[in-house]
């Protein structure tokens, strides 16, 4: 009698359930991070926060912004940033509103101001608004 083979008797151990386990966990595991989903299927990337709601400008600020500036709160720097206020003007608007109990009801009460007519407080009134 020849001899028998050994090759058909003893593999060694059997891997394949442990082979179709761990592919089972990676189907699963991709699935769930989206990656075997079509493209249409996913999940757009989250949205970036918005930004937070800024405090108002600072009144010195709003004419580097094209902001009216609001006259009961504006202090001579601030004014003195409008086109046709030099720092004289500034202080005497200052003093005048100071003289109205620290606020102006309109802005032509500008007129009242040495220095402000009406063409001049017409020039104004686009660069200037009460609060």
């Amino acid at each position: 009698m020849p001899p028998q083979s050994s090759l058909g008797k003893d593999r060694g151990p059997d891997y394949r359930p442990l082979v179709l386990a761990a592919l089972a966990v990676l189907v699963v595991m991709a699935g769930a991070t989206g990656l075997l989903a079509p493209p249409w299927h996913r999940r757009p990337p989250p949205r970036p926060a918005p930004p937070p709601i800024l405090d108002p400008l600072p009144a010195r600020l709003l004419p580097l912004f094209f902001q009216p500036i609001p006259l009961n709160r504006a202090d001579v720097p601030a004014l003195v940033a409008i086109p046709g206020i030099g720092p004289q003007l500034a202080a005497r608007i200052v003093a005048r509103r100071q003289a109205r109990g620290g606020r102006f009801d309109s802005l032509d009460q500008l007129l009242e101001v040495d220095g402000i007519g009406p063409a001049r407080l017409a020039e104004l009134q686009g660069s200037l608004m009460l609060d």
